[in-house]
């Protein structure tokens, strides 16, 4: 099942802030590295970048099981 999810791009930094420290990894926000208003994304050794954090983003939320995941279209 999937289904598209609204949400401002900090609110987007939180979430995977938070489930990182949930899962014992680390993440980090860099705004050197990209251009512009987007900054780049690290959740353990994999990154995103991320478009202006006071935008609204386009998410796809799907739902594996019990298992959910977001994937920024």
């Amino acid at each position: 099942m999937s289904e598209n999810v609204t949400m401002r791009g900090n609110e987007f930094v939180k979430k995977v802030k938070k489930l990182a420290k949930v899962n014992g990894l680390e993440s980090r926000v860099d705004r050197k590295r990209s251009k512009g208003s987007h900054v780049t994304l690290y959740y353990g050794d994999k990154l995103k970048i991320v478009r202006n954090l006071k935008d609204e983003l386009k998410l796809t939320l799907s739902v594996l099981g019990k298992k959910a995941v977001l994937y920024l279209v």
